[in-house]
């Protein structure tokens, strides 16, 4: 599945029982605006799943959270 199909598939899960805002939702694209526009994300939580895919030194994940 593409980001899109997960993001998608996370947001039905979570959004609805009201703990995440669908637009607290973040995978790689959304990660990737928040890098480029110089935005600061005021996160509580960070939920990363599939550690290797923030492993990486300059991921967006990386970078997002740096």
């Amino acid at each position: 599945m593409n980001d899109n199909d997960l993001r998608q598939q996370a947001i039905r899960e979570f959004s609805h029982t009201g703990l995440i805002p669908k637009e607290r939702i973040l995978f790689s694209k959304q990660l990737q605006k928040y890098n480029t526009s110089g935005l600061k994300a005021n996160a509580s939580l960070i939920l990363i799943d599939e550690s290797h895919y923030a492993g990486s030194i300059d991921s967006q994940i990386d970078k997002f959270l740096n």
